[in-house]
């Protein structure tokens, strides 16, 4: 997972400003109570919602791996791992389909 970190860390630098600024604001839109940082349930409400017609996974889990410091909650770096391994789709996230 800390390869999949670094790369992602590497994606997001690279990116355009306007880029940047559209990964800031998806990441403000799915934090609906706006303390910083997307729970489980703010994080299932978006996920489950736009991709659980698609594929059948374990979001909780996904979720947790996502997590780095395991308080329950994804801040902007491990939010842009899901942003990475969503456009991506790498074998770490088709092992949660």
């Amino acid at each position: 997972m800390n390869e999949i970190r670094e790369a992602a860390k590497a994606y997001h630098a690279n990116l355009s400003q306007d880029e940047k600024t559209e990964a800031t604001k998806c990441f403000k839109s799915m934090d609906s109570d706006g303390d910083g940082k997307i729970n489980l349930r703010e994080f299932m409400g978006v996920v489950v919602s736009k991709e659980k017609s698609r594929f059948d996974y374990d979001v909780e889990g996904f979720f947790k791996e996502l997590d780095k410091d395991e308080d329950g909650n994804l801040e902007f770096e491990d939010f842009l791992i899901f942003i990475y391994l969503s456009k991506y789709r790498t074998a770490f996230v088709l092992r949660w389909l």
